[in-house]
């Protein structure tokens, strides 16, 4: 891969990998460290994509995993009280509430909600980008539906 089209995947993902990094960490600043460490990702491994979707989400599932392991550490190593920072706000009210709406889903289910009804992969494509079990992306779907459901008042969908 050749900086040129690092640029231009960069250009064209890194506005999506922001918001993935943002519905886990919830912070502006955090989650552009985390979209420099995802594309930093990309350049080191230099992975071979079949398609442009393949890319999307190799970075998708890219920054969902390293913002996984970033809560963990920062979960067995605090250095601050988090409800003392200042919050961050989206620029956009609508954006905000679905932040807000995947924020409150586990981690697990927040990377297949966010790729099915944001990104539009299929659960099967979730599955293989992701290298999980069919089953358990479904599983995971099927929860955080029931959850959805009932934070929004029993609206589906």
């Amino acid at each position: 891969m050749d900086r040129e089209e690092i640029h231009r995947l960069y250009d064209q993902y890194a506005d999506t990998v922001y918001r993935v990094c943002f519905t886990y960490l919830g912070s502006a600043s955090d989650s552009e460290d985390a979209v420099q460490e995802v594309f930093l990702r990309l350049i080191r491994k230099q992975p071979t994509f079949s398609s442009e979707r393949d890319q999307r989400g190799w970075l998708i599932v890219t920054a969902c995993n390293y913002c996984k392991t970033l809560l963990r550490w920062r979960k067995r190593h605090p250095v601050a009280d988090p409800d003392r920072l200042p919050e961050q706000s989206c620029s956009d009210s609508s954006d905000a509430e679905v932040m807000e709406l995947l924020a409150a889903l586990p981690h697990d289910c927040r990377q297949v909600v966010y790729m099915h009804c944001c990104e539009g992969y299929s659960l099967a494509e979730i599955a293989r980008l992701s290298g999980t079990n069919q089953s358990t992306v479904r599983s995971r779907w099927f929860y955080a539906r029931r959850r959805l459901k009932n934070i929004l008042g029993g609206i589906e969908e």
